[in-house]
């Protein structure tokens, strides 16, 4: 024999009040939608199809905020351009390019004072050597920090992109609806103005 749980009797019991309070005449009335009539009924449901359609389409055609932020972090920019803001994405891919070969550059600058630093055995040399390759390392931090900002706002700006691309995208895909003017129905051709 098996055991009736506590949460298996209320599901069961709650299953039953939503039962009793079901009433079919209300769900069965045609008058409730406004289809009194069989063509209008048929115009519903020609209407639901073309709807379902569209999202359809828009579902295969939408592209996917994740995918976009992946492709953004793996080179910057590649998620705009994907969403078709071409400008924003060549913008981005190309400052982030001169701020990390710009800190790439100082950094390698200031290694080689660095080492020349080391090899120094003058004290005003010393000195002056080691200001030297403080002032290229500096910037290059500062450009590699600059790089990490930017990097960030090119994911914040990779996902609104993306959302913007599909706003637009279904947007088109109700104005081509819209401009569709002659369609074959079950009840016959349909002009549409």
């Amino acid at each position: 024999m098996k055991r009736i749980t506590l949460s298996l009797i209320i599901t069961i019991m709650l299953n039953l009040v939503l039962a009793a309070e079901f009433d079919i005449k209300e769900f069965t009335n045609p008058y409730k939608y406004d289809w009194d009539t069989y063509e209008k009924r048929i115009s519903y449901r020609i209407e639901r199809e073309e709807r379902q359609e569209l999202l359809q389409i828009y579902n295969m055609r939408k592209q996917s905020i994740a995918s976009n932020l992946v492709k953004s972090a793996i080179i910057p920019g590649w998620g705009q351009i994907s969403s078709h803001s071409d400008i924003r994405g060549q913008l981005i891919l190309g400052v982030e390019i001169v701020a990390l070969g710009g800190c790439v550059f100082l950094y390698t600058r200031a290694m080689d004072k660095y080492d020349k630093y080391k090899d120094a055995t003058q004290i005003n040399e010393i000195d002056r050597l080691y200001d030297e390759a403080l002032e290229p390392y500096t910037l290059s931090m500062a450009l590699l920090g600059l790089y990490s900002l930017i990097w960030g706002y090119n994911l914040y700006d990779s996902a609104q992109a993306t959302e913007g691309y599909n706003a637009q995208l279904w947007n088109t895909l109700l104005e081509e609806k819209a401009s569709r003017r002659i369609l074959l129905t079950p009840t016959g051709i349909q002009l549409r103005f």
